[in-house]
């Protein structure tokens, strides 16, 4: 294998993911902008934040992006309404 391909697919096996949640116009989510280092982290956050405004929460959109080996970020679940049962 050409060495330009094993340093690039070492790159990648190495690279850390982060998450980020972003608001329905595709930016940093204004109240939950952060890096989380897990998506289960990033949707407990959010499902939390929520959880917080009630009713009102039902109306937000939220996505998800993951960031890539080149520090760009890529859209993995498009802004929506998530959907989630409410804790008792």
């Amino acid at each position: 294998m050409p060495t330009h391909l094993v340093s690039a697919l070492g790159q990648s096996s190495r690279h850390a993911r982060a998450y980020r949640l972003i608001d329905a116009l595709f930016r940093p989510h204004p109240q939950l902008d952060g890096c989380y280092g897990s998506l289960e982290e990033a949707l407990q956050d959010a499902v939390t934040w929520l959880e917080g405004l009630g009713a009102d929460g039902q109306s937000c959109s939220i996505g998800l992006e993951v960031s890539t080996p080149s520090g760009d970020w890529r859209t993995i679940r498009q802004p929506d309404l998530l959907l989630c049962p409410l804790r008792g």
